[in-house]
């Protein structure tokens, strides 16, 4: 095309010698013949002369400028000839869609390949198709979706299901003397198979910046254990992913191990040390803005919150403070190398503060992987316990202050993770029942404040994981809760691979509780729950997953109970409620090694 122009232009500059007029052009002569003059200006052939050459100049100017029309019109075909797959700038209006040309016979002889060119990580969209060009709706990156076709109104059903298994091979004999075995008033735990968690869930982003989940809990565990209720609900605004505002109700940022997404857990539930020590309530209700930098080096996570644990407004007008955050020195190297991995070595803490003024709710029991109690929130109750004769609980009543750190450390198919709680101080009060009389009728939840405890202690974990088959990378990043978002639809077959991976964990926790103050306002009943106990617990679990969406999880663990506090000995009756229902299993092993195996298939959308 360029040699077309040039050859024109120098036609253009030999005008005064030479024009070519096209058929039945002005000036005589035969059709379609050339006119060559050599007469000089000023004679009459000169001045035909003359005329021809603006003639032909005049010739030369349309010429070029249908050129130019042809090189504009014709630049985007040879684009898309060529495999580029946007306009080249300034060519066409960017709302225009280049026309598609017929793909060409292959030539025969060899085929000469382009070299492939290095791309920075996360930057190479090759391997996407145009938003124009993708499914509204289908299958991609791991995700079902649905979604607008300029990409602003985007959806991914998901949702989960558990369907769990408890078995428990040392349950021993009944603690009480006349007790029907495996009736209503034995508290040993029972060997069960059950809906652990029943999901569903709508994530998706509204124009491209605000993020939204909402997620419905249809499980209902019977005795109080877990109902029915709103799981997580949330909307996030992502406008730089150095600050995402956060607000609603989502799992709390402290420690690694609570901001895993419980599906994609090592073991079928978190362990002792954050879900019965560090953060009992896992979810809460608040504001937190949380940033991860583009080079996954530093990720941070900082909010308030009511502190009351799920789907519980504000009790005492007060609100906790939490933060979380981690340095991955690695994550440079890692995306240089194309490896995932480094970025997921790091080093972190958390930290949380509240306070909590007779609020209306027990404090949580500290419970094993199965549900068994370690430290019950409840005790008294038998007829003569003079001061605890309608039971007596512990209510959180007082601040808090608790930090913890973290490591993780997974290189390629082994990894390692550490996490360590510390409670420097908890305030709980022990309530006992009304005692019938006029004045204590009157008090609203039917419970009067007998003193108030501190509790203190430290808990840690120790794991190990290898992957016999398959790699981490098919699961989300643990302790990464981003919200789910359009990244553009995968060209090619989705892959749906097998992994297996085999884990084994180690965990103690040495608490204490003892008197807030020196008055002695607690009578000797009242003081069942203070002194220290010890768990050391074992676990290991096999983990077989098929693609990110169905598991089967086997976990067995072995969980030992020691200390002085006569809560934990086993002598102290705890209440049974009016309806005759026992909340199992309550009754701890004390000094006996007490046996869980347990069993999961899960769908995990």
């Amino acid at each position: 095309m360029g040699s077309l122009m040039r050859t024109s232009m120098r036609a253009a500059r030999r005008g005064p010698r030479l024009a070519a007029r096209p058929t039945g052009g002005r000036g005589g002569g035969e059709p379609g013949a050339a006119q060559v003059s050599s007469a000089r200006p000023g004679t009459a052939a000169g001045g035909r002369a003359t005329d021809g050459r603006a003639v032909a100049r005049a010739w030369d100017r349309g010429a070029l400028r249908l050129l130019s029309l042809g090189f504009v019109l014709m630049a985007p075909l040879a684009a898309v000839a060529q495999g580029q797959t946007a306009v080249p700038v300034g060519i066409l209006p960017t709302t225009v869609q280049p026309p598609h040309a017929p793909a060409a016979a292959p030539a025969a002889g060899p085929t000469l390949v382009k070299p492939p060119t290095a791309a920075a990580p996360e930057a190479d969209r090759s391997a996407f198709e145009r938003d124009q060009d993708a499914p509204l709706a289908g299958y991609t990156n791991g995700a079902p979706f649905l979604r607008s076709r300029d990409s602003n109104f985007v959806l991914f059903p998901n949702g989960r299901l558990n369907v769990d298994g408890f078995f428990f091979p040392s349950r021993g004999d009944p603690q009480t003397a006349g007790t029907t075995p495996d009736g209503v008033t034995d508290q040993r735990p029972r060997d069960t198979i059950f809906v652990r968690r029943a999901r569903a869930e709508l994530n998706g982003t509204i124009l491209k910046r605000i993020d939204f989940l909402i997620s419905g809990e249809f499980a209902t565990i019977p005795l109080g254990a877990q109902s029915a209720s709103i799981s997580d609900a949330f909307i996030n605004a992502n406008f730089t992913p150095w600050a995402n505002i956060m607000v609603g109700q989502f799992d709390a940022p402290f420690t690694l191990e609570n901001r895993t997404v419980d599906k994609y857990l090592d073991f079928m539930e978190r362990s002792i040390t954050v879900r019965a020590f560090g953060i009992p309530s896992n979810k809460e209700l608040g504001l937190m803005v949380h940033g991860l930098a583009p080079s996954r080096i530093l990720h941070y996570e900082v909010g308030i919150f009511n502190g009351d644990g799920i789907n519980v407004r504000n009790t005492d007008n007060h609100f906790d403070v939490m933060g979380r955050a981690y340095l991955a020195p690695l994550a440079l190297i890692g995306q240089s190398h194309g490896m995932h991995w480094p970025g997921e070595i790091w080093l972190g803490g958390s930290l949380w503060w509240g306070r909590r003024i007779d609020v209306t709710y027990d404090a949580p029991s500290l419970t094993t992987q199965a549900g068994v109690d370690i430290l019950p929130n409840q005790f008294g109750g038998a007829t003569g316990t003079l001061g605890c004769t309608g039971g007596c609980r512990l209510v959180p009543n007082g601040e808090l202050l608790k930090w913890a750190v973290e490591l993780n450390v997974p290189i390629g198919p082994l990894g390692f993770r550490f996490e360590l709680v510390h409670n420097d101080h908890e305030g709980l009060g022990v309530y006992r029942a009304t005692d019938g009389s006029a004045a204590e009728k009157l008090l609203p939840l039917g419970r009067v404040l007998a003193g108030n405890i501190n509790r203190t202690g430290t808990s840690f974990y120790m794991q190990a994981w290898y992957w016999i088959v398959g790699s981490s990378d098919m699961l989300p990043t643990p302790g990464r809760e981003t919200p789910q978002r359009w990244h553009g639809y995968h060209k090619g077959k989705e892959q749906f691979p097998l992994g297996v991976y085999v884990t084994a964990r180690y965990e103690r926790l040495a608490l204490r509780q003892e008197e807030a103050d020196d008055s002695g306002s607690l009578q000797d009943v009242q003081r069942a729950g203070l002194g220290n106990l010890t768990v050391d617990s074992f676990g290991a679990a096999v983990n077989v997953w098929w693609s990110r969406h169905f598991r089967f999880s086997a976990n067995y663990l072995v969980n030992y109970l020691d200390g002085d506090m006569p809560l934990v000995q086993g002598g102290t009756r705890i209440p049974v409620p009016a309806s005759g229902a026992v909340p199992q299993p309550t009754i701890p092993f004390y000094r006996t090694a007490e046996h869980e195996v347990l069993f999961r298939a899960a769908i995990a959308l």
